[in-house]
C-alpha cells in the first residue's frame, strides 16, 4: 500500500494536469519518490541484519521498495526525457534490476526486467529512428549508435547478471533483445551510411545487398561461436536465423534482382575494385568461413546450403568480373559477347572447376569435388552445345583443345591420387562414400 498507492496517485496526477506530456515538474516529483524508496529500502536493509529472526521479512519489504524506486525512477525519466534517451533510458533500468534481483533474491525482478526489455524493444516498431529527424547524416557516430548500441549493451549486462542466479526465460528473452538491437544497429546505420541520413530511402542497390548479407553472415558467424563457447540456445537460433536471412537475401537480391545482368546497372570501370567487390566476393568469402566454422557442427542440409551459397557467389563474381573486362561497366545480359568474351567463360570456369578440384584432394572434402566435378561438367556442355556454333576460328579451337587437356589431368588425378588413396583405405573397396570408388 505504501508503494502503490503514491506511484498511482503520481501517475493520476500527470495524466489529468499533462495529458501524458513532457514535464519538468513531474519528473523532479518522481526523483523525489525514488528518493523515499530508496531511504525505505537502505533503512530496511539494516533492520534486516540488526534482528535474524525478521530478517526474511525485512528482505522482502526492502525488495518492494526497491522495486518502487526503480518503477519512479522509470515514470521519472520517461517523464522528462524523449526519443533516444528515453530508449536508453528505459534500457537501462534491466541491469539496475537485476542487481537489486541478486541481492534481494526476489524472481519477481527478472519478471519486470524482461517486460522492460518488451517494452523498449516494442517501441522500435514506432520509430525505428529512435529519434525522429534530430539522427544526422554523419556516418556512424550518430543517435542511432547511442539509441541502438548503449540499449544492447544494457540488456547484455543485465542477461550475464541474471543467468548467474537463474536458468529461465529471463536471462534468455534479455539476451534476445539484446542480440536484435545489435543486428537492427549494423543494418539501419549501412543504410544510415549509403543513404545520406535516410533509412527509409526506397532504393535497395547491390552494393547494399552485399553489405547487408555480409553483416547477416559475419553475425552468424560470431553467434554460432557464442553458442560452441557457452552451450546457450538463444545464440544458436539467433545464428540459423541469420544465417538463413543471408541466404535469402544473397538468393534473391544478388542473384536475381539485384544481379547486374538484369538490372544493367553501372558497376564501375576498375578492374577490382567496382561494385562487384561488396556485392559478390565479400558475401562469399564470408559463406566459405562460415562453411568451414559449421562443417561437421550442423545439420547437413543446412551445411549443403552455405556451401552452394559460397559457390555460388564466387562463380557469379569470377563470371561478372570477367564480363567487366569487355562490357566496360555496364553488363547487360543482352550486350553483344564477343569470341575472345565468350571462350573466356569456358577457360574461367574450367580453371575454377580445377581450383576446387585441387582444393578438395588437399582438404579431402568430397563435396568440393563434386562441386568442380559439376562445374567442369557445365563446361564440357558450353563447348559442345554453344562453342562448337558460336566460336569461330582459333577460339573454337582452342575450346577444344583446352577442355581435352583438362579432361585427361582430371583422370590422371583420379587414378594416381583420389581412387588408390580409397584403395588403401578400404582395401579393394572404398565404401565409406567419402573418397575413390563411389565419387
Amino acid at each position: 500500500v505504501s508503494t502503490a498507492t503514491p506511484l498511482a496517485a503520481f501517475i493520476y496526477a500527470w495524466w489529468r494536469l499533462t495529458w501524458f506530456d513532457y514535464s519538468l515538474s513531474f519528473g523532479i516529483a518522481g526523483l523525489i519518490l525514488t528518493v523515499l524508496a530508496i531511504f525505505a529500502t537502505d533503512h530496511l536493509d539494516r533492520q534486516s541484519s540488526k534482528n535474524p529472526l525478521l530478517a526474511r521479512r525485512f528482505e522482502v519489504s526492502g525488495g518492494i521498495y526497491a522495486t518502487a524506486a526503480v518503477a519512479a525512477l522509470a515514470l521519472s525519466v520517461t517523464i522528462m526525457l524523449e526519443k533516444g534517451w528515453l530508449t536508453i533510458a528505459l534500457a537501462a533500468m534491466t541491469p539496475a534490476l537485476a542487481v537489486i534481483a541478486r541481492k534481494r533474491n526476489m524472481k519477481v525482478l527478472g519478471v519486470l526486467a524482461a517486460a522492460m526489455a518488451l517494452i523498449v524493444a516494442g517501441r522500435l516498431f514506432f520509430e525505428p529512428r529512435i529519434v525522429g529527424d534530430l539522427r544526422g547524416t554523419m556516418p556512424i557516430f550518430n543517435w542511432l549508435l547511442y539509441g541502438y548500441g548503449l540499449p544492447a549493451l544494457a540488456l547484455a549486462l543485465a542477461a550475464s547478471i541474471f543467468r548467474k542466479d537463474r536458468d529461465d526465460f529471463v536471462p534468455d528473452l534479455l539476451e534476445a533483445a539484446a542480440i536484435l538491437f545489435v543486428t537492427l544497429l549494423i543494418f539501419l546505420e549501412i543504410r544510415h551510411w549509403l543513404h545520406n541520413g535516410d533509412i527509409y530511402a526506397r532504393q535497395f542497390d547491390l552494393v547494399e545487398n552485399g553489405l547487408q548479407t555480409t553483416v547477416w553472415i559475419g553475425l552468424s558467424m560470431g553467434l554460432h561461436q557464442i553458442h560452441r563457447n557457452g552451450g546457450r540456445y538463444i545464440p544458436e537460433i539467433a545464428a540459423n536465423l541469420l544465417g538463413l536471412l543471408g541466404m535469402s537475401t544473397a538468393l534473391l537480391g544478388l542473384l536475381i534482382l539485384n544481379n547486374p545482368l538484369f538490372t544493367n546497372d553501372f558497376i564501375g570501370r576498375g578492374v577490382f575494385f567496382n561494385d562487384l567487390l561488396p556485392g559478390y566476393l565479400i558475401p562469399g568469402l564470408l559463406f566459405t568461413l562460415l562453411l568451414w566454422q559449421i562443417s561437421g557442427e550442423r545439420r547437413r542440409y543446412y551445411v549443403a546450403a552455405i556451401g552452394a551459397g559460397a559457390f555460388a557467389l564466387i562463380f557469379t563474381w569470377l563470371s561478372l568480373q570477367l564480363r567487366t573486362q569487355f562490357q566496360h561497366g555496364h553488363l547487360g545480359l543482352f550486350h553483344h559477347t564477343g569470341n575472345p568474351e565468350w571462350y573466356g567463360y569456358s577457360a574461367l570456369w574450367l580453371l575454377f572447376g580445377l581450383v576446387l578440384l585441387g582444393i578438395g584432394i588437399v582438404l579431402r572434402r568430397q563435396e568440393v569435388r563434386l562441386a568442380s566435378l559439376a562445374l567442369i561438367g557445365l563446361v564440357i556442355v558450353k563447348v559442345f552445345l554453344s562453342d562448337m556454333s558460336h566460336l569461330t576460328g582459333i577460339w573454337r579451337a582452342l575450346s577444344f583443345m583446352g577442355l581435352g587437356l583438362a579432361l585427361v589431368g582430371v583422370g590422371w588425378l583420379y587414378q594416381r591420387i583420389i581412387m588408390p588413396r580409397g584403395v588403401e583405405r578400404n582395401g579393394n573397396e572404398d565404401t565409406s562414400g567419402n573418397d575413390g570408388v563411389k565419387e
